[in-house]
């Protein structure tokens, strides 16, 4: 905590219109300064005040009811510089009204459009500083002082700064990911398959999207309840995940589906093994609070040879797949192919007319 965070000051807020009051107020103390805050709303109570109190700050708008800034901070001048900082608040329409104020002995001057909690706070911190500077009696002590604290605030702006990429950071994070099983959502998933579309033409390489749906996942949430089922959700999670590499995708996209992303792959035979594998390693048994859980997964793939589709195309093909797989006894894979295309219109079967080979795109 930097020394101006830690002592306390007063600081006088002088304004007109008390829901602005309010609003500074509010953003002054999100500041994490040791503020103690006064407020009045007109020039004749300011100068009063000013005069018969210390503040270690005032916050000023340039024009209150009876006079303007100008002519407050010619009332209080005291010396060839003000003993109290002042920081005015311009209306954006007196853009060129700076030069004047700061001739005139305020200390800063913000806009009050750009006004929030790290201006303000920047500003405040600017002025105690200053403040502090010209307190000072020795040239030396003025040089050093002055340094410190631009330091001191220098490294909070930048800490507030870091705090607030990071605060990014955890925004973006929860919104493309899974808040229980921390894996990538379906926006996210569809930014990778997006990517790996272009990567597989510039590179002529190839890819597949694996669509898992768990068999017999209802009935563990209706038996068992949700704890226990979004505890095997996790335990799924971590199961499939051991067996993919780092540069796959493997997202949830809501309830008991999830989503596998496979790419610069040789061929569709890869994909098998891996969805050959997934479905071996699930319908082991998981234990999950002592208690001995049996499921399985029904697995649809799309494997892209030449890039023709769109990225929602190739999950809504891996979709058919995945009820192909369950029509078909659960607990096994199966390929999307051309003619699951036709299905309607030939009033053919999915497991009449899904076969092992791929469909090229």
């Amino acid at each position: 905590m930097s020394f101006y965070e830690s002592k306390k000051f007063n600081l006088l807020i002088v304004e007109n219109e008390p829901d602005k009051i309010k609003i500074y107020k509010e953003q002054i103390k999100s500041t994490g300064l040791t503020v103690n805050i006064c407020d009045v709303t007109d020039g004749f109570s300011a100068i009063h005040t000013i005069k018969n109190k210390d503040f270690g700050c005032i916050l000023m708008s340039y024009q209150l009811s009876d006079m303007n800034a100008q002519f407050i901070l010619a009332k209080i001048q005291d010396g060839p510089n003000l003993s109290t900082p002042v920081i005015i608040i311009t209306p954006p329409s007196l853009y060129n009204i700076d030069l004047e104020l700061l001739e005139a002995g305020a200390i800063d001057c913000v806009e009050e459009d750009e006004i929030n909690k790290y201006s303000l706070r920047k500003a405040i911190l600017y002025a105690l500083v200053r403040k502090r500077y010209q307190d000072s009696k020795h040239s030396f002590e003025h040089e050093n002082i002055l340094k410190q604290h631009k330091r001191e605030m220098e490294n909070a702006i930048f800490k507030e700064k870091k705090q607030l990429n990071e605060k990014n950071m955890q925004l973006r994070f929860m919104a493309l990911h899974d808040s229980l099983t921390r894996l990538p959502n379906k926006e996210l998933f569809l930014e990778h398959l997006a990517h790996s579309l272009l990567e597989s033409t510039r590179l002529s390489t190839q890819l597949s999207v694996l669509f898992i749906d768990l068999d017999h996942f209802k009935n563990v949430n209706d038996t068992l309840g949700h704890r226990v089922g979004d505890l095997l959700l996790i335990s799924v999670t971590k199961r499939i995940k051991v067996m993919l590499r780092a540069s796959d995708t493997f997202a949830r996209i809501g309830g008991d589906e999830f989503l596998i992303l496979i790419d610069k792959i040789h061929n569709v035979e890869s994909t098998k093994k891996i969805a050959k594998k997934v479905n071996n390693e699930l319908a082991k048994p998981f234990l999950i609070e002592n208690k001995k859980i049996s499921i399985s997964a029904s697995i649809g793939i799309t494997h892209v040879i030449n890039n023709t589709l769109s990225k929602e195309a190739i999950i809504e093909y891996a979709d058919q797949a995945m009820y192909a797989a369950k029509e078909s006894g659960k607990n096994t894979f199966k390929v999307y192919n051309n003619q699951l295309k036709n299905i309607r219109d030939n009033e053919q079967t999915i497991e009449d007319i899904l076969n092992d080979d791929p469909l090229f795109i």
